[in-house]
């Protein structure tokens, strides 16, 4: 695993994304598989011999294309996703600015000595 911060802090929100990713693949796996199990039997004819009801391909190809919206959509719910703990301040306490420019040292720096 790879932080972008030094902060340790971020960690449980990795897991936490990671393990709201899994749960995702694994619905997904489930509904497409299941979409697929009812209807393919249905698109390949299985329902003429007793009904009569054959589905067009057209029907077809639209039905497999609302199965991999249906997918997309379950996924596009991660980027609803909240970590679990707050993003850390990075305001130090003596109230200046959290990233330090070398150069700015430096002017204060000569700034002090003169």
């Amino acid at each position: 695993m790879v932080l972008m911060s030094g902060s340790l802090k971020g960690v449980p929100n990795a897991i936490a994304l990671s393990k709201g990713t899994i749960r995702n693949i694994k619905q997904n796996l489930f509904w497409a598989f299941a979409y697929n199990a009812a209807l393919i039997p249905v698109a390949a004819g299985v329902l003429y011999p007793v009904s009569g009801v054959l589905l067009s391909p057209v029907l077809a190809a639209g039905a497999m294309a609302l199965s991999s919206i249906f997918v997309l959509g379950n996924a596009l719910r991660l980027k609803r996703w909240k970590p679990p703990m707050p993003a850390v301040d990075k305001a130090p306490q003596s109230g200046r600015p959290a990233t330090s420019d070398v150069s700015s040292d430096v002017h204060e720096m000569e700034r002090n000595a003169a």
